[in-house]
């Protein structure tokens, strides 16, 4: 059974997100993408949870939406079950197989102007690549970082400015190291020559 509270949320949140900041402006992109006419009340009953939304209706604001049935029925963390599926596996939100999937999208087409699409993707996918310990040794700093970053810019402490910058710090360093490595891993006769420092 469906919870209609946990579907009320969902599509007052999607509605926001969506750019319909009432009900009266979703009523009237209904009536204009469906056969069927609704009032501004029963759009709050659906979004308080009081009323489930007919079906056809539900199609209609899944393209509005942009996001698949079972999305709107919160049987899905994720818009599509695509995402969900990366999400469980992974970890990743949303927003982050969104940009992976963009950036992978951008990497196919033509052109110099979108060299850095595919380059980002061949970096990530070579850092990945070279085992968990490397990408730890990367992602930590960085990680640790931006949360730094996060509390100096929300709260604005000198102690938090000492961290963000010792983070910083920590993250280039790290992120160098990186570069190094994946380099002579992919030129192992140069190591010896030229043995990381």
């Amino acid at each position: 059974k469906y919870n209609l509270i946990e579907i009320g949320v969902r599509l007052k949140t999607e509605r926001k997100k969506a750019g319909f900041k009432s009900h009266d402006e979703l009523v009237d992109y209904i009536r204009n993408h469906n056969y069927r006419g609704f009032t501004r009340q029963t759009i709050s009953k659906w979004e308080r949870g009081l009323e489930m939304p007919p079906l056809d209706i539900l199609c209609s604001l899944c393209e509005l939406f942009e996001c698949e049935l079972v999305y709107l029925l919160c049987e899905y963390d994720c818009k599509t079950r695509s995402a969900t599926d990366i999400h469980n596996e992974t970890g990743l939100s949303e927003d982050a197989i969104n940009v992976l999937k963009e950036w992978n999208r951008i990497s196919k087409e033509k052109g110099s102007q979108y060299a850095w699409a595919r380059n980002s993707l061949q970096a990530l996918n070579d850092l990945l690549s070279q085992g968990v310990l490397l990408a730890h040794n990367v992602f930590s700093p960085i990680a640790e970082y931006m949360i730094y970053r996060f509390e100096y810019e929300t709260e604005g402490k000198k102690t938090n400015l000492d961290n963000y910058r010792l983070a910083l710090f920590t993250a280039s360093d790290g992120l160098s190291e990186c570069i190094k490595n994946i380099y002579h891993a992919a030129h192992p006769k140069l190591k010896k020559r030229h043995p990381a420092q």
